[in-house]
C-alpha cells in the first residue's frame, strides 16, 4: 500500500511539473507576440521609425526654390533625407515602406498640408540618394535615400506621421525644421547641358567597350 501510494505521488508531481513547463512556455510565446505587436504599434522613437518590415531614420529635410530652363516658371521642392534598412525577407526599396507606413504634411500657422507625389524636375545635390530610394534593398541591407516632393508652398517646419500596417496612426510623429538650401547653379543651362555630355559620353565609352569586346571575341573563335 505504501508502494502504491507513493507511485501515485510520484505520478502527480511529475504531471504538475508537466504543466507548469507547458504554462511557461505558453507565457513566454505570448510575452514575445505581446511585445512585436507592441513594437509595430509605435511610433517614433526620437527620428527613427522601426516595424517588422524596417527601419527608417531621418537625418534632416531641406527646401529649395530654383527655376529650370525646361520647366516654365520656378520649381519648389522639400527634400527628406535619410537611411533605410530593409529588416523583411522580401527586397523592400525606401518609397515602398514610406509608402506603407508613412505620410509627410508640411507645417502651416492653422493647418498642415499632405505632400502629394514624388517626381522631381530639378536637380539636387542628392540626385543618387534620390535613385536610391526607388531602388530594392536587401534583406538585412541598409541605404542611404532621399525622397522629394514638388510643393506650390514651402514650410519652415514638416511633420512626419508614422503609420501601421492597418494604416492606424501611431504616436508619436516627428516634427523636422527645414533647411533652405540653393540649388541654381545646378539648373542651369549650361549645368544641363554639361550633364547631358557627360550621360552620353558615358554611354560612347560603354558602346565602344562593348564594341571591342566583341572584336576580341571574333578574334578569340577564329583560333578554334
Amino acid at each position: 500500500m505504501k508502494k502504491a501510494s507513493f507511485l501515485v505521488a510520484l505520478i502527480a508531481l511529475l504531471s504538475l511539473a508537466g504543466c507548469s513547463n507547458s504554462n511557461n512556455q505558453n507565457n513566454s510565446t505570448n510575452t514575445s507576440e505581446t511585445t512585436s505587436s507592441a513594437q509595430s504599434q509605435q511610433g517614433f522613437k526620437k527620428n527613427t521609425l522601426t516595424n517588422d518590415e524596417g527601419s527608417m531614420t531621418f537625418t534632416k529635410v531641406e527646401t529649395t526654390k530654383t527655376t529650370n530652363p525646361s520647366i516654365q516658371g520656378e520649381v519648389k521642392a522639400a527634400l527628406f533625407i535619410g537611411k533605410f534598412t530593409n529588416k523583411s525577407k522580401e527586397e523592400l526599396s525606401p518609397k515602398d515602406f514610406w509608402a506603407n507606413y508613412i505620410r509627410a504634411y508640411s507645417v502651416n500657422k492653422n493647418s498642415d498640408s499632405e505632400l502629394m507625389g514624388s517626381g522631381l524636375s530639378i536637380n539636387t545635390p542628392y540626385d543618387d540618394l534620390y535613385q536610391a530610394g526607388f531602388d530594392k534593398v536587401h534583406p538585412g541591407k541598409t541605404v542611404e535615400f532621399m525622397i522629394g516632393f514638388q510643393n506650390a508652398d514651402l514650410t519652415k517646419e514638416y511633420k512626419i506621421v508614422p503609420y501601421s500596417k492597418s494604416l492606424d496612426k501611431l504616436k508619436p510623429s516627428l516634427t523636422i525644421k527645414a533647411k533652405n538650401i540653393d540649388v541654381s547653379n545646378l539648373n542651369t543651362k549650361e549645368a544641363i547641358d554639361s550633364s547631358y555630355n557627360s550621360e552620353d559620353s558615358s554611354e560612347s565609352t560603354s558602346e565602344s567597350s562593348t564594341s571591342d569586346s566583341s572584336e576580341t571575341y571574333d578574334t578569340d573563335t577564329s583560333f578554334e
